[in-house]
């Protein structure tokens, strides 16, 4: 089951200068495959996250909807007012990724999960 309270015992909340913001940091040495958090937010119909985007881009909001597939159908993850920590992953050019999101059905519905790509040591930025 994925557990929100997770977010606060093994990862790091951390600000980064220079326009990135806030990430994500391990607070542990994380082995390769693991389960590491949510891509958490508001689940909506693709048509729905379109105006969503536009609204979180009108307002200088970010970028922060998140478009897959489920079932033969697109849905979107819209992050914009979540408060956990999923919220706060930034994307990293595919050399430097140590992590990727998949979906998992839980109760047959979507969450976006992100998953370690490698062994990734204490203090770690996920990317």
């Amino acid at each position: 089951m994925i557990n929100q309270e997770m977010d606060l015992l093994i990862f790091i909340k951390h600000y980064i200068p220079d326009a990135i913001g806030f990430g994500v940091f391990a607070n542990m040495d994380i082995p390769k495959g693991s389960f590491l958090l949510e891509y958490p937010g508001e689940l909506v119909e693709h048509c729905e996250g379109e105006k969503k985007q536009n609204f979180a881009e009108e307002n200088n909001l970010g970028h922060l909807i998140y478009y897959f597939s489920f079932h033969g159908k697109q849905y979107c993850v819209d992050r914009t007012f979540s408060s956990r920590m999923g919220k706060f992953v930034n994307d990293s050019l595919l050399s430097y990724t140590n992590c990727f999101v998949k979906v998992v059905s839980e109760r047959n519905v979507p969450h976006l999960c992100l998953f370690s790509t490698k062994d990734i040591p204490k203090f770690t930025e996920f990317r």
